[in-house]
């Protein structure tokens, strides 16, 4: 009841005739259905308006082709899994989008599951087809652009992130005026700048400098004795979680907020990963320590961060012998070298 006005309603609009949008249903949809990627898979005709429908048939068969090609390219790179991180804002403005391009431009994808069944009306009621209203055709056409349509976020759109409303607006936009592929690289940007930004929040929420042992209840007990010893002349720099490019100007920014204290501590006990940036930033920190001629302490380092670490040699400023797994053994070194002081 769909498949066939809708392939009829392809031809139709895309100027080759009715029959031409029902073969284009049948052979898109038996060959992606044998050959896809997914059992589930659905293809058919999509829209392609050549100015002259006579270079139809070339312009599809270049487009089928290099479109093939692509395909297994991304297979044997396995980009697929990709598919994953594409957040629903982009796809429901997507998806929105396309609903009223076929809305205004009666444009409609077909399902692969139809081919054998649109072959045998063509073959047995073929010369029929002609005689079906093209009101029909535009009838389903616009049944299937309303479906389209993410109605459910449209509903949630007061209450929804305006973050996520405005990627949504935007891609729906530029979907409907622009381009489809645009919209769908500016959405994954903007989503991808939202992402880094509550990154960012949650990594400056990860980093606390302890000067008082008031500072941090979950210290052990000799921990916080030896940091009231410390007198305030020791900061305990505690970093926790993944850290990266995001937050890597914020770790240093923090610390110059301090200027009166003797010995840092840079507590990494619950430091997952490390990139370039936030190493860079490390690298700068011990830097700074020692130009000032303060002592400088690392703890609790897993093997990967600090690998990390020696690999872009962000402990050079470091000195020998300052480097812990307990960090009480820290805090011990580091209040024997301010006492020595």
């Amino acid at each position: 009841m769909v498949a066939l006005p809708l392939a009829m309603g392809m031809g139709v609009t895309s100027g080759t005739g009715p029959i031409a949008g029902i073969y284009g249903a049948i052979f898109v949809g038996l060959f992606a259905a044998l050959f896809g990627g997914t059992p589930a898979q659905v293809s058919g005709p999509t829209g392609l308006y050549p100015d002259d429908p006579a270079q139809g048939a070339a312009i599809a068969f270049t487009v089928v082709m290099l479109g093939g090609a692509f395909q297994i390219l991304f297979g044997i790179l396995k980009l697929g899994r990709f598919i994953s991180l594409i957040p629903h804002p982009v796809v429901s403005g997507f998806m929105t989008g396309i609903g009223v391009i076929i809305l205004l431009q009666l444009q409609p994808l077909i399902g692969a599951l139809h081919a054998l069944v649109l072959l045998a009306i063509v073959l047995g009621l073929g010369s029929l087809a002609l005689y079906i209203p093209k009101a029909v055709l535009a009838g389903i056409l616009i049944k299937v652009g309303v479906d389209i349509i993410d109605w459910e976020y449209l509903k949630q759109l007061p209450s929804a992130p305006r973050s996520g409303v405005l990627i949504m607006l935007t891609v729906f936009g530029l979907t409907v005026f622009v381009d489809l592929i645009m919209a769908v690289a500016i959405g994954m940007v903007m989503a991808a700048f939202v992402f880094m930004q509550r990154m960012t929040d949650l990594q400056l929420q990860a980093m606390h400098i302890i000067r008082h042992p008031e500072d941090d209840p979950d210290l052990a007990p000799r921990e916080a004795e030896l940091l009231t010893e410390g007198k305030g002349r020791i900061l305990l720099y505690k970093l926790s979680g993944p850290r990266s490019f995001t937050s890597a100007k914020h770790m240093v920014k923090k610390l110059s907020e301090f200027t009166d204290y003797d010995a840092l501590i840079l507590d990494m006990h619950e430091v997952t990963t490390l990139d370039y940036s936030s190493s860079r930033a490390i690298d700068e920190i011990l830097e700074g320590m020692a130009l000032s001629g303060r002592h400088a302490i690392i703890t609790g380092a897993s093997e990967e961060v600090d690998r990390m670490l020696e690999k872009l040699k962000a402990k050079r400023h470091l000195r020998e012998n300052h480097q812990f797994d307990d960090r009480e053994q820290a805090l011990e070194t580091a209040l024997t070298l301010i006492n020595e002081d």
